[in-house]
């Protein structure tokens, strides 16, 4: 059977069978990826030139929705939503929509959502929605919501969510998670309010896609 060896005798390179004695480098450009040895491979850390997630702009909350990004690219399979200290007018549900297009057409019904909230002192208690990714009732001048909700494409144009917030405040917990199918590619990211009239009144939100 021929052998692959790596030669540390004359001229050196690779040799099929001969010299044993040396070890085998895989390189590009010029730069060693991985060394192979008689004790096994070592692959070298990759260190990209680039970061491989992408940050958004954070934008102050305001208005009745607050567009969070738009054009996104095609490639994106997961997003970050990040909420500091978000405030709502009214005590009712945050809403994350999904848009498509490229001048963002919001799909605002067919979610499968839920969201439960959990106080240490008066209890749980929760929400579901079909008409965005919901966030349970964080209404109140003393509501101010920090954490984050991560989107995922499973496949297609089917995207799930979950996620985690405080507000400590108060102080509570919310968790939930839910699912929608988008008539196509996604393409923006937006906060509502849930009655589609009570206003944010503070806070910065940001998104982080890879």
């Amino acid at each position: 059977m021929p052998v692959i060896n790596a030669s540390t005798s004359g001229p050196g390179g690779i040799q099929m069978g001969g010299d044993a004695s040396g070890n085998l480098q895989l390189q590009s450009a010029g730069n060693t990826i991985a060394t192979i040895s008689s004790s096994g491979m070592a692959i070298n850390t990759y260190t990209p030139s680039t970061s491989l997630l992408t940050s958004g702009t954070a934008v102050s909350a305001g208005g009745t929705s607050t567009t969070l990004a738009t054009n996104l690219p095609s490639w994106v399979k997961r997003i970050t939503v990040i909420f500091n200290a978000l405030n709502i007018s009214s005590n009712i549900d945050t809403l994350v929509q999904l848009g498509t297009g490229s001048t963002p057409t919001y799909t605002v019904s067919g979610y499968s959502s839920t969201s439960g909230r959990f106080n240490y002192s008066s209890g749980t208690g929760g929400s579901s929605s079909t008409t965005g990714f919901n966030i349970c009732t964080i209404g109140g001048s003393s509501y101010n919501l920090s954490g984050s909700m991560v989107l995922h494409n499973i496949s297609g144009n089917i995207w799930t969510s979950n996620h985690q917030l405080g507000a400590p405040g108060i102080p509570n917990a919310f968790v939930g998670g839910g699912v929608v199918t988008l008539g196509s590619i996604l393409t923006a990211v937006r906060i509502a309010s849930s009655d589609g009239s009570s206003t944010f009144t503070s806070g910065t939100v940001n998104i982080f896609y890879e």
